[in-house]
């Protein structure tokens, strides 16, 4: 069995150690996932992610004391490097990308969060919710002698349309990312009632091929996109 819920055994052994009881409901989990999603040009603005291959997504909870659990089938205690104490602040609920960088290392990439210092981010949109991560991950950025330097960082958001026009035009070397991309996730504004990410362009086979088009065409399609 090579597989624990959906997360390779590797993996998930990296990031945790002990189950725990620490008293937190179950209701961390995040989107399901769908595949093989439709992308239109009335789509352009809606917030999604580059998905590294082989990631699973996984919520963290941080507790009042700065302690940071990992919720799977059930709350575990999270190792050192890829604690969030001193990243993001107490009392907070954020989800992530555990993968396999291009050096083999197994990461973990923070982007997006439904409680920040005991507030409730629900009621905000993707990509205002990245905007409070991103604040609050720059105002507490670990110092480069922390163990969490190398495994934890801010995984970017942006809109759908800006990505995909990236996969397209077979850019995704330009986007100096650390792992191989799989696809553009369309992430959910919605995380109460409509839980769901779209996988788009999923492994699409175009992305590392040598481009077909010459730039002066490529740019004249770009303007007349403009």
């Amino acid at each position: 069995m090579d597989q624990v819920l959906g997360l390779k055994i590797d993996m998930l052994c990296e990031i945790i150690s002990t189950r725990c009881m620490s008293g937190v409901h179950a209701s961390l989990k995040y989107c399901s996932l769908e595949c093989d999603g439709e992308h239109t040009r009335f789509d352009a603005e809606n917030a999604a992610t580059l998905m590294p291959v082989d990631a699973q997504i996984i919520s963290l909870f941080i507790d009042s004391k700065g302690y940071t659990y990992a919720y799977i089938d059930d709350m575990y205690i999270v190792k050192l490097q890829y604690c969030l104490r001193n990243i993001l602040p107490n009392d907070s609920v954020v989800y992530g990308f555990i993968f396999k960088n291009l050096s083999g290392v197994v990461v973990l990439g923070i982007f997006d969060a439904s409680r920040v210092r005991g507030r409730c981010l629900l009621h905000l949109s993707c990509i205002d919710r990245f905007k409070v991560i991103h604040s609050e991950f720059t105002a507490l950025k670990p110092t480069p002698s922390s163990p969490q330097t190398q495994y934890v960082h801010l995984h970017w958001v942006g809109h759908e349309g800006v990505l995909v026009d990236m996969m397209q035009f077979r850019k995704e070397k330009r986007m100096k990312v650390d792992f191989v991309v799989d696809c553009v996730l369309r992430l959910s504004d919605d995380l109460r009632h409509h839980p769901t990410c779209l996988k788009l362009l999923t492994k699409d086979p175009i992305v590392n091929e040598v481009p077909v088009l010459s730039t002066e065409k490529m740019k004249t399609r770009l303007e007349r996109k403009n």
